[in-house]
Formats: structure tokens, C-alpha cells, sequence
């Protein structure tokens, strides 16, 4: 999942103007955590909350920006050997050291 998230951040002005056409960059970002959850059947997932789907939905609304790929301390050891290189340290949010990204430039 992290290379296809880095593909996706660095490839955001071709896939806006090839795949969309919309005129204007997407804005999406993207962030990653690694956490657990209790698996519910479909249709049984009304009251699914866990403190991992609260961390990364705050993550992504709260402190990731737009073109940013934010990864948790959590994430970084799944990071792809000769990869890590292309992160560096971006603060906390809740108990967590996050990594973000570099852009080229």
C-alpha cells in the first residue's frame, strides 16, 4: 500500500488531467495507520467504533493536508526497504510519531 500511495501522490497532476479532465488538481491525501478492529457480518456494523478507525479518520480530517501521504510510527516499519529515505518526521498527533512524505521539487 505504500508504494501504490506514493505512486498516487506523485502521479496526482497526470492522473487529474488524463483519467478526469476536470481542469484542476484532485485534492486528495492520503494517510496510514495499523490498528485492529473486532470483524462484524455485513449488515451488523451499526455501533463498530474502535479506537484505530477514530485515530485515521482524525488523521485524515484533522491533520493531513491536501497532496500529503502522512504514515504513523505504527505504519513506518512496513515501509519498503530503499523507501524509507523518501520520509521524514512530521510531528505527533495523539500518542503517535508521524512521517510524511517529501515532495520533489
Amino acid at each position: 500500500i505504500i508504494p501504490a500511495c506514493m505512486r498516487l501522490i506523485l502521479n496526482r497532476v497526470l492522473i487529474s488531467m488524463e483519467v478526469f479532465s476536470y481542469g484542476t488538481l484532485l485534492p486528495y491525501h492520503f494517510s496510514l495507520d495499523t490498528g485492529t478492529t473486532v470483524y462484524k457480518k455485513k449488515g451488523n456494523t451499526g455501533t463498530l467504533i474502535s479506537e484505530a478507525v477514530n485515530f485515521i479518520f482524525h488523521l485524515g480530517q484533522q491533520y493531513t493536508q491536501p497532496g500529503q501521504f502522512v504514515i504513523s510510527s505504527r505504519a513506518a516499519e512496513h515501509i519498503p526497504t530503499g523507501l524509507a529515505d523518501c520520509f521524514i518526521p512530521s510531528g505527533r498527533f495523539h500518542d503517535q510519531d508521524l512521517l510524511r512524505m517529501k515532495m520533489p521539487k
